[in-house]
């Protein structure tokens, strides 16, 4: 396909991803002489022919994951279409349903690991390494916490697309993990806990294809349990999403430990985008600084690319490689 052709680019969302992305990427697109459509997933057995489609509906998968059936419809009816559809897809749907569910993902961060020490110990080019954070399945069925390491983070089960998937508990002891667990925890309610690692900072990786850029915040969860409220009471909720002054900007984390952790994460994109099977995500990473390892501690689908510069002209080369390849 010659670069003066134009292209049709479909697009699915909800309302908050075609304000903050798909309007200023389809201005982005017509500039080019390009056409970017919405598919109306209401309507969608007439949907005309599209080059490539590009979607995020984690927050119907989420739903439907949750039981909800019209959520259920709206995912069916999109899933059945990229199925029959010869346009390329970013993403392949099945790849993100497998991080919609905090296990799930948390089991693609597993094969991650497993994969990244594998090519670690082979290449041997590397002074750190990433290790397999410490996690559990909890419920009220749960009678034993002995083998898990405190102080934890609890996370509910849904990883996006819902308000429960942000609210996140962080426990000193067993006895504040049973106090949260009976005060705020539904009978049938399964949450997920991962020990909390000493880390001061927390570094976004945003993955375009073969892009990485990255970012540096403050570790909410490391500043809250300083204080006085989680010293005496033995645990504190907050909203991953929410604005704080310490995290919503970013920060200058040392240079020194930004080169190491972008010269240990490059040569392992190609290995991360293999085991996800995606190529626009996001990774949130901390990096132990007792016992010196990186940790992947999140997975985000399609993310924001708040910062990210040339975002749109990242992900325009990355389609056009892809199609490219698609047409050899």
């Amino acid at each position: 396909m010659s670069p003066q052709e134009k292209w049709v680019v479909g697009f699915s969302c909800n309302s908050k991803k075609r304000h903050s992305f798909f309007k200023p990427f389809g201005e982005y697109l017509a500039r080019k002489g390009h056409v970017l459509t919405e598919l109306q997933l209401e309507d969608i057995d007439s949907a005309t022919h599209f080059d490539v489609i590009v979607h995020k509906r984690t927050d119907d998968m989420a739903a439907a994951f949750q039981g909800d059936t019209f959520a259920s419809s709206r995912i069916l009816s999109l899933q059945r279409f990229l199925e029959s559809n010869n346009s390329l897809i970013i993403d392949d749907i099945g790849a993100v349903w497998s991080v919609i569910s905090r296990r799930g993902l948390l089991q693609k961060i597993d094969e991650i690991v497993a994969a990244a020490q594998k090519y670690c110990s082979l290449s041997d080019s590397s002074t750190y390494s990433l290790k397999r954070l410490e996690w559990l399945q909890l419920s009220k069925e749960t009678s034993c916490f002995q083998s898990m390491s405190f102080p934890v983070i609890l996370k509910s089960l849904p990883a996006c697309g819902v308000y429960k998937s942000h609210r996140m508990y962080v426990v000193k002891n067993e006895v504040a993990l049973e106090q949260v667990m009976n005060m705020y925890v539904g009978n049938k309610e399964v949450l997920i806990a991962q020990r909390l690692v000493p880390s001061s900072y927390l570094w976004k990786a945003y993955v375009i294809g073969d892009n990485v850029d990255i970012f540096c915040q403050r570790n909410l969860p490391l500043l809250h349990i300083k204080r006085e409220f989680y010293k005496s009471q033995g645990w504190f909720c907050f909203d991953s999403q929410e604005s704080f002054p310490e995290t919503n900007e970013v920060i200058s984390s040392p240079e020194e430990t930004l080169d190491s952790l972008r010269h240990f994460l490059q040569p392992l994109i190609p290995i991360v985008s293999h085991v996800l099977g995606l190529s626009l995500y996001g990774l949130d990473i901390i990096f132990d600084e007792v016992e010196k390892y990186y940790f992947i501690v999140d997975v985000n689908y399609f993310p924001s690319f708040r910062g990210v510069e040339n975002c749109f002209d990242k992900i325009w080369t990355m389609i056009r490689k892809k199609l490219d390849r698609n047409g050899d």
